[in-house]
């Protein structure tokens, strides 16, 4: 709670201009134990909350793609057996606070495993089917899932991380062209009200090489 305080002092006199504050990032690719995260993430709300001015500003962790079991079909997706007790605790914490979930979705690290899928991974309006693109579906397999763990939690999921590489010496798909149409085509995807990320908060990675 020391760490807390000294952060709450540090940034008090900005404290009407802060949305969400990212606990931490992508604990499972940083060896963090899943287990503490509830206690840890309510250490952190009590106090801030406890502070005047700081009454709204929520507080989440953002999630790597690693905490998924399955996502196709994307109706029967599901998170990891083990992490499920976990994350619906955390999705409840959400619940009670008004804070969203944190997910980072790369449809690129698809890319490898599904070539003749690339215009939808990218986001292509003519590769669109039952989703919109890549992007959408795995959205809205983030949906389903905590709704595996917690019914009808109400929960915003909010997209902390979305880019797309322009250099790999392994991949010829990171390229500046095919970034740019996967930032062209999820911003116009976020306009489009038929798009499951329509009004969604999506945040851009934008250093992804």
């Amino acid at each position: 709670s020391t760490q807390v305080a000294s952060f709450v002092k540090t940034w008090d006199d900005l404290s009407n201009y802060i949305y969400c504050i990212a606990l931490g990032n992508e604990p499972l690719l940083n060896n963090i134990n899943m287990d503490v995260l509830p206690t840890k993430l309510n250490l952190v709300y009590s106090e801030i909350r406890s502070h005047s001015g700081w009454e709204n500003v929520m507080v989440s962790i953002p999630f790597s793609q690693n905490i998924f079991d399955v996502t196709y079909p994307v109706p029967d997706s599901t998170f990891k057996s083990s992490y499920k007790s976990v994350l619906s605790s955390i999705i409840g914490i959400y619940k009670t606070y008004g804070a969203p979930f944190s997910i980072n979705i790369y449809p690129f690290f698809v890319a490898p495993y599904l070539p003749d899928l690339m215009d939808y991974i990218l986001g292509e309006a003519s590769a669109a089917g039952d989703y919109s693109s890549m992007l959408g579906a795995q959205y809205m397999a983030t949906y389903y899932a905590m709704e595996n763990v917690y019914g009808n939690n109400g929960v915003e999921i909010v997209v902390t991380e979305t880019g797309w590489s322009t250099y790999s010496s392994t991949y010829d798909f990171a390229t500046t062209s095919n970034a740019n149409k996967y930032y062209q085509n999820t911003l116009r995807l976020m306009e489009d009200s038929t798009s499951e990320i329509y009004n969604k908060r999506i945040y851009f990675f934008e250093l992804f090489d």
